[in-house]
């Protein structure tokens, strides 16, 4: 199982903790607590029946953060079933609490805390299982550039929704400002990254794509590409030249 020095606690977390230990809401809390731990179970569940290696477990008030050492050019269902290990379990969870524990309080936050990692918005699962089904129908690039365009409008509309009806929640947005501002930040690293695994490993695609052009934003999870010059030539070679010809190292 997961090292334990593997799991760091954010100092917000252990405020919102006793802050609803002192009020009285230990009855809450005990549920928030089970809901969190079944979650990130579902997500450990994932990574060892993938053979995924977790680096570390992030926990804030509003859920953890898994950092895995994985590729980006690993196959778009093992991306699926990771990000989506959570809300499996939740079901679970749910479906175990309404024919045999049937507590409400557990029911509501089991709901809650799944309805938020539905959003398609950096970093709830909701993003992540969003842009894992896009990678397997559209080249990696435009996939993450979507993802990030629909994550930053959702984040747009969740706040004018809270601020219109009185709702807002300053620890919420400002964990997912952060979140999405690092994402967008890192955007030409992971690309980078993406385009680099692809030079430096031999992975074996079943699938094969040609394209009548040389614009390598065109590469797919899962499929060897290759790129019309006069004649094809592989995505290896295009990349060769693109990193050699750039100011990358």
């Amino acid at each position: 199982m997961t090292n334990i020095r593997k799991i760091k606690i954010n100092i917000s977390t252990y405020v919102f903790i006793l802050l609803f230990f002192y009020s009285g809401f230990k009855k809450e809390l005990f549920s928030i607590l089970t809901v969190f731990i079944i979650h990130e179970f579902g997500h450990i569940f994932f990574c060892y029946l993938f053979k995924t290696k977790i680096i570390s477990i992030n926990v804030f008030p509003y859920g953890g953060i898994i950092k895995l050492k994985k590729l980006l050019n690993s196959p778009s269902y093992v991306d699926f079933f990771i990000a989506s290990g959570g809300l499996l379990f939740q079901v679970i969870l749910e479906a175990l609490n309404i024919f045999f524990i049937k507590n409400d309080i557990l029911s509501y936050y089991n709901r809650s805390f799944a309805l938020i990692n539905l959003l398609p918005i950096i970093p709830f699962d909701g993003y992540k299982i969003f842009n894992a089904l896009l990678t397997r129908i559209i080249p990696y690039f435009y996939s993450l550039v979507i993802s990030i365009v629909i994550s930053v409008l959702g984040f747009g509309i969740v706040l004018s929704y809270q601020i219109i009806y009185s709702r807002f929640n300053l620890i919420f947005f400002i964990f997912v400002f952060i979140h999405i501002f690092y994402e967008i930040k890192d955007f030409v690293f992971v690309i980078n990254q993406f385009y680099l695994e692809r030079l430096l490993y031999n992975f074996n695609f079943r699938k094969t794509k040609y394209y009548r052009s040389l614009n390598i934003k065109l590469l797919m999870k899962g499929v060897h590409c290759f790129f019309f010059n006069k004649v094809y030539i592989s995505e290896r070679t295009l990349l060769a030249k693109k990193f050699d010809n750039s100011s990358y190292f």
